[in-house]
Parts: structure tokens; sequence; C-alpha cells
């Protein structure tokens, strides 16, 4: 369902006193709501949901089995309609490296402690035969 992003569009959230709207704007009782990180609170101690969530099952409907929320351009913030998709985990991690997401890796990743050297001298030692324990 494309949605013009000059169009806002409200419905209810059901079994809730929300209303989501389809640029991923919240409000009760006619008032916008407070969110925090993308979450918007369902009443009751800690209890609150991804705004993203809402929007999709408002607009689309529950999330498929084995499918999980996916934002077309990885801004957890844009929570619009036309930015969401219920997709799969392999989908979304494909959409992240599309959208130059490259977590450090190896010997780049502030943990780590050993270097690509020194991880295939391990390796040509282990082919040899060679063991170690602790």
């Amino acid at each position: 369902m494309p949605v013009s992003p000059r169009t806002e569009q409200w419905q209810d959230v059901v079994g809730t006193d929300l209303q989501v709207s389809t640029l991923g704007r919240v409000r009760r009782h006619g008032e916008m709501v407070h969110t925090v990180n993308g979450r918007v609170g369902l009443g009751g101690r800690g209890k609150s949901v991804a705004i993203a969530h809402l929007v999709l099952w408002t607009f689309v409907g529950p999330c498929p089995d084995g499918m999980e929320c996916c934002h077309y351009d990885d801004d957890r913030g844009n929570n619009a309609l036309s930015n969401l998709r219920w997709g799969t985990h392999s989908g979304n991690m494909q959409d992240r490296s599309r959208n130059g997401y490259n977590p450090s890796r190896g010997e780049e990743h502030g943990r780590s402690k050993l270097t690509v050297e020194s991880v295939q001298q391990i390796r040509q030692l282990h082919n040899e035969g060679w063991t170690y324990t602790a």
C-alpha cells in the first residue's frame, strides 16, 4: 500500500487508546504522544512497543511467522509506512549491507585479540597436527 509522504492517514490501534499515522506519528485522545527511542508506552509500568511495529500492525496486518519489522533505509527513527515492511532477517541484513552499514570485523573490531596473521599461523599449526591445551 504505497502512501505519499505528503498524505497522512490516521487509524486506531486495535486494543489500545492510541492512533498511529502513515508517517509514523502516534497520538492518544487527539494529542501527540511522547515517544522514547522509537517506542511508545501502552499503559502499565514497562509496557512499550516499537512504533514501527504499531504502524505495520495497523496498516498492513500482523507479523507473519518467521518475519520481522524492516526499515528500508535502516533509520529506526523513520517509521513512515512507506519505509517499513515485514521481511526476513536475511533481507533485513541485506538492507544493512546495501545501505552501507559495515560493522568492524576481524582485527578491526575493538575487542579483537588476534590479527589475521596470527589466525593464519594458528590454522597452519593445527593442520600440521599441533594442539594446545591451557
